[in-house]
């Protein structure tokens, strides 16, 4: 018997002596090409379970099993049909080495002899999701030294998969730490340019003063996601639907690891955030003492903030955590965070414009489509905009307020809660995010005056009348990009694709006005889904900064008298 590791072309042996199957090592490996998965933990004592008489293995002390994961299994696991996504196993220590012990002499044949024994203290395989409904699995017993756990059941599968996601990160990040190490010494003092008076007092313009990984902007060419551009991330990421848009989830992947996944890691991710998406009942009351008619922006930030009790990286830092594995938790957080954000921003949209009436979650649906649907949103070209939509505002390079507010603040080892509070409270400027609310309600107020058959003269005259009152055009121009935004061209090819006769694309094709032609309307609400998309920019970017080790970010600053004499000293 073979197992194949999903981490080396090697194949390794397994062999099966007197029943027992002996395994070295552990990870996710595939039996017969089906993905199944061993790991190596202290010895846990086995609970019963209410529901039956057939006992469960506690899951709650395994070893890198967020406590999150852990809190919520236990928490579900008390509901009435539940079957566990921690369905499966096996069991044994020693030495690094793992022992599968049963009545069948392979995981072949205990898999195919569908319901087996029933072992006191034993643990369940399943060889797919239909079977663990039918509870149609296998008992093992458990080995007194200790415990692996292996199974393959397509829920569990997912939270290895995620386990496959931060071990490669681990695998990435003493590269990247030695690559900094290396730029620093060799280069550390390479001048990256002139500052001018202009940049200082123009807002750092053109300055080159932080390190972000996870994206770069050209001027010339927009965005670029790990060096891959908006088309070609529409390219090779996974979709949801055959010729479809790129799911969040996979672009997500991409800011952390650099690396296009595949579409069974996208998935995994997908149910991965599901499972963690669970919100703490105290966070909606928090936002229920707002005023109802508070800014939906206000109090998206404010359950931000309440979720920060939840916080894995203040606890342990409270505990001692050594400076080398400040990521952890801050991934723990960063996830968490991302997972939690399209619950709390729908019960925002549905208690200030829908009476409050809230919609469940559809565990059937990947990040952004729940997110639509929990807003009340379910036409499948929506569906696919939200994807869309998610997917291209997760991040644009650093320097933007809200991208350097969240770098800037987890600088100070804030946790990523309150980093991304403070990021929201700065996309929520005129200037930044709220951008998103003024542009539509500037082209409803061109409709209102000028009517839907608008002449280009027409428009252009009442642009230079706005101008001319001393407001500005909002939603048009940008600080860096001197050419055409990509994430607005790739919209409105999707406008082109399944909205063209739309009276108010028609009218502002140059515009932008796709979430009103859904249905989602509301203006005032248009930030608070920015929001929610760069929270994986943000979030990706806060996990590379505790990895790297990066610094407390205290520029120089400077007085107009000092620059005067400055520059006065400079002439002479």
């Amino acid at each position: 018997r073979f197992l194949q590791s999903s981490e080396s072309p090697n194949w390794q042996k397994v062999e099966v002596n007197g029943g027992h199957v002996h395994v070295s090592g552990s990870g996710i490996w595939k039996w017969n090409g089906t993905p199944i998965y061993i790991r190596l933990a202290p010895h846990q004592p086995v609970e019963d379970d209410d529901r039956s008489h057939s006992p469960r293995p506690n899951l709650s002390g395994l070893k890198r099993l967020p406590s999150s994961l852990a809190a919520e299994h236990a928490r579900r696991r008390r509901q009435p049909g539940f079957i566990s996504p921690f369905l499966g196993a096996v069991v044994a220590e020693r030495s690094g080495h793992g022992v599968l012990s049963g009545p069948h002499r392979s995981l072949e044949t205990a898999i195919t002899h569908g319901a087996g024994g029933h072992h006191a203290g034993g643990c369940e395989v399943a060889a797919d999701a239909e079977r663990v409904r039918s509870r149609k699995t296998v008992r093992l017993p458990v080995m007194p030294c200790g415990r692996v756990l292996c199974t393959l059941d397509s829920m569990l599968i997912v939270f290895l998969q995620m386990q496959d996601l931060k071990s490669q990160l681990q695998e990435l990040i003493p590269e990247q730490q030695d690559r900094l190490k290396k730029l620093k010494s060799e280069h550390g003092k390479t001048q990256l340019g002139n500052i001018t008076v202009d940049m200082v007092l123009g807002g750092m313009r053109g300055m080159t003063g932080m390190l972000w990984e996870t994206s770069l902007l050209d001027p010339e060419e927009g965005i670029r996601f790990r060096g891959l551009s908006i088309p070609e991330c529409q390219k090779v990421l996974p979709t949801a639907v055959k010729g479809g848009e790129p799911l969040p989830e996979g672009l997500l992947w991409l800011l952390l690891t650099g690396k296009v996944p595949t579409k069974e890691q996208v998935d995994a991710l997908s149910k991965e955030l599901l499972a963690r998406s669970t919100v703490p009942a105290h966070v909606y009351k928090t936002i229920d003492a707002l005023p109802v008619d508070a800014h939906p922006m206000t109090q998206f930030t404010t359950g931000v903030m309440a979720l920060q009790v939840e916080s894995e990286f203040q606890k342990a830092y409270d505990n001692g955590l050594p400076k080398s594995k400040f990521w952890e938790p801050t991934y723990e957080d960063c996830l968490n965070l991302i997972a939690r954000l399209p619950p709390v921003a729908s019960y925002v949209y549905r208690r200030i414009f829908k009476s409050g009436k809230s919609i469940e979650a559809d565990n059937s649906l990947d990040y952004a489509a729940n997110f639509s649907h929990m807003l009340g949103f379910d036409d499948p070209k929506m569906l696919e905009l939200m994807r869309l939509y998610v997917t291209i505002h997760t991040d644009h390079e650093g320097g933007n307020v809200s991208a350097h507010t969240g770098h800037l603040v987890g600088s100070a080892l804030s946790d990523p809660y309150l980093s991304f509070a403070a990021a929201l409270n700065g996309l929520a400027g005129p200037l930044h995010g709220l951008a998103n609310q003024e542009v539509l309600l500037w082209i409803k107020s061109v409709i209102e005056e000028t009517g839907s058959g608008v002449t280009t003269d027409q428009l252009k005259d009442y642009v230079w009348k706005t101008l001319k009152s001393g407001k500005v055009v909002p939603g048009f121009g940008h600080g860096v990009l001197r050419k055409t935004d990509p994430r607005y061209s790739c919209q409105r090819e999707f406008a082109l694709k399944h909205l063209p006769k739309d009276p108010l694309f028609q009218l502002v094709s140059k515009f932008g006005v796709l979430l009103n032609h859904f249905g989602l309307s509301e203006a005032r609400y248009y930030t608070v889904l920015f929001g929610v998309s760069r929270s994986m920019g943000i979030g990706s970017q806060l996990i590379w900064d505790r990895a790297l080790g990066l610094p407390l970010e205290r520029p120089k600053s400077v007085t107009m008298e000092w620059l005067e004499n400055y520059c006065k000293n400079k002439a002479a």
